[in-house]
């Protein structure tokens, strides 16, 4: 559709929520894969190893694709830079967050110090991109009221 059009559905939260899925599921993406390659000792027979490999690599590909999907979207409304660092600190943090919750990974006080600094980060990316895009639709509106001044609209 029309990517004007497209922006006005879609309001600049949900387009973050947008990105940020889309790292989510990059993340999750990683899981399955890593649990795709794992051994299945008390598999009974070699045929519930290899279904159980096809579905998590199908869940890898399906979560791939989501995110594809939802990254693209963000990037149609938002600024490059909003959609990129969202995205990237979401697959950052949920990598952690799996890890430790689904492997039993330890996340040393580093670990968590860093991810309080790309929340940060985020923020003060989303808010200086935010007040240049404002500043950049009110110089827009000023130019567009004076083109129509000067030809007498």
């Amino acid at each position: 559709g029309d990517p004007q059009c497209e922006a006005t559905r879609w309001s600049g939260l949900h387009l973050r929520l947008c990105a940020g899925a889309a790292g989510a599921l990059g993340a999750s993406a990683a899981v399955a894969a890593k649990l795709a390659g794992l051994n299945l000792p008390n598999a009974a027979a070699w045929w519930q190893v290899a279904a159980y490999r096809a579905l998590a690599y199908g869940v890898m590909l399906a979560c791939n694709a989501a995110m594809s999907v939802l990254f693209l979207r963000s990037m149609r409304g938002l600024p490059s830079l909003q959609a990129t660092t969202a995205s990237l600190a979401s697959n950052i943090l949920m990598s952690g967050v799996f890890g430790r919750v689904v492997f039993g990974e330890e996340l040393p006080s580093a670990w968590l110090l860093g991810s309080g600094c790309i929340i940060l980060g985020v923020a003060c990316v989303t808010r200086a991109s935010g007040v240049g895009a404002s500043a950049q639709a009110r110089a827009a509106r000023q130019s567009a009221a004076a083109y129509k001044d000067k030809k007498g609209l």
